[in-house]
């Protein structure tokens, strides 16, 4: 959601088949499909919704059964076949800074190897190519243009916009450690700048690290959310880091202890603002106002229980610091849809009206 009232959302069939795009502009009570038409979605849950007009959808079903990327401006009314042969389109992450510079993330592995495989586009989404990298953290050169190699059983993450390219390690397949292991470049892998962030003292002072992808507010604040345990892939608590100097330098700010749900990953964390975050904290929803120096922890009329309990909430997404929206399963078969309007601390059910 873009907005209180504005927003997209993936769909299927109820018997789990065909899936669609639906657009809302009243705050989810009522959604009208706005599939490009003729075109299979590729992979629901993947594109870029830029805004709440602007948006890029991954699509097949072109002449010669080619797949490629489908463009709207007009909030889903009409669409536009960009391109007709995007490479690795089935397994993709798109992230359009402006209306003609992206950047398309693709990731493959192998014998414990992954690799990042990186393209980007300067006109809107039209052609692209590979993202020239020097060099990787280590001064190794790729193997062949565009790709990063990393391990893909450590949880490694990679984020990469116009400026700069963010390395964060995780150490799920070694041991113990006192420090997450960060790396930067503002000039494509000419040069990197690599720290070590201490982790927080108490319990969490030596753990398995799974970091998540850092979020940036402009060009210089940023959040760095990392995930801590004393067992791997499990998710005890979670550490978050602060940038004002566009990432260069993270200083620790908090830890949420205790979160109890080994499912915690990136859709379990909100970014409203700079200063408001909603994240899911075990049973509850914990909120901060403040740029996370500071927490609260609500217990609610929803709750965040394992995969097993009777009703789970599958993801969250908030428009504004009071106003957001979440899919609650109900033993595995019903999902419906809650709103809460006082900023997480109570919540009522909508019955959303679908138009074809």
């Amino acid at each position: 959601m873009f907005s209180p009232l504005d927003g997209w959302a993936w769909g299927w069939d109820s018997d789990g088949g065909d899936e669609h795009l639906w657009r809302t502009r009243d705050g989810g009570l009522t959604w009208t499909e706005v599939s490009p038409q003729a075109m299979d979605l590729t992979h629901p849950g993947k594109g870029e919704f830029q805004d709440k007009l602007n948006a890029w959808v991954g699509v097949c079903g072109l002449p010669n059964q080619e797949c490629g990327l489908a463009r709207t401006s007009d909030g889903g009314e009409t669409w536009d076949v960009i391109n007709d042969a995007v490479w690795h389109i089935f397994d993709f992450d798109i992230h359009f800074f402006n209306e003609q510079d992206g950047i398309l993330e693709s990731y493959g592995v192998g014998a414990g190897t992954g690799s990042w495989m990186l393209q980007e586009t300067d006109d809107g989404g039209a052609t692209w190519k590979p993202v020239r990298v020097v060099s990787d953290p280590e001064g190794m050169p790729p193997d062949f243009a565009g790709i990063l190699e990393t391990c893909n059983i450590c949880g490694d993450i990679l984020y990469i916009d116009p400026d700069r390219l963010i390395i964060v390690r995780g150490n799920l397949a070694s041991d113990l450690s006192a420090d997450v292991q960060l790396s930067t470049t503002t000039d494509r892998g000419q040069t990197w700048h690599n720290l070590d962030l201490a982790l927080p003292s108490g319990p969490f002072a030596r753990s398995w690290i799974h970091p998540m992808p850092p979020v940036f507010f402009n060009d210089h604040n940023g959040v760095l959310p990392i995930r801590l345990s004393d067992q791997p892939y499990d998710s005890a608590a979670t550490a978050f880091y602060i940038t004002t100097d566009g990432g260069s330098n993270w200083t620790y700010r908090s830890l949420l202890e205790n979160l109890n749900n080994v499912e915690i990953n990136y859709a379990d964390v909100e970014f409203v603002s700079e200063q408001e975050i909603f994240v899911r904290c075990g049973d509850d929803l914990c909120i901060t106002h403040d740029g996370a120096d500071t927490w609260q922890r609500f217990p609610f009329n929803l709750t965040f229980k394992s995969l097993d309990a009777e009703a789970r909430i599958r993801t969250f997404d908030f428009g504004d610091a009071m106003t957001g929206w979440a899919l609650v399963d109900f033993d595995k078969e019903v999902t419906t849809l809650w709103q809460t309007t006082d900023g997480g601390k109570t919540w009522m059910m909508l019955s959303p009206a679908f138009t074809p």
